[in-house]
């Protein structure tokens, strides 16, 4: 919560009336902390919400390798049988839940 309450004192700017609440927020206990917090997020203007996410996209990250490598999905049966949906019952299922 600290590194938030820093990143909104930026985005705010220090001439701003609502520095003062956020250092008194920064002063409570962390359960208080978070509602107050909630209460200065919903209060910042569109620019200013930008602003405070822009920041956290900016980073150049690469992209994560997946740790596993699977294999292609298999669209054909090897023994020959029609595959079907997931959800989709096979028609040779009559009478199986009291169907007719």
């Amino acid at each position: 919560d600290g590194e938030l309450i820093d990143a909104l004192l930026e985005v705010i700017g220090a001439g701003d009336p609502r520095c003062k609440e956020l250092k008194r927020i920064h002063r409570m206990p962390p359960a208080e902390q978070k509602v107050a917090l909630r209460a200065q997020l919903k209060l910042l203007t569109p620019e200013e919400r930008e602003a405070l996410i822009g920041d956290s996209d900016s980073e150049d990250e690469a992209p994560a390798k997946p740790a596993v490598q699977l294999a292609p999905a298999q669209m054909e049966c090897p023994h020959g049988h029609s595959l079907t949906a997931f959800g989709v019952r096979p028609p040779d299922y009559r009478k199986f839940d009291g169907d007719e």
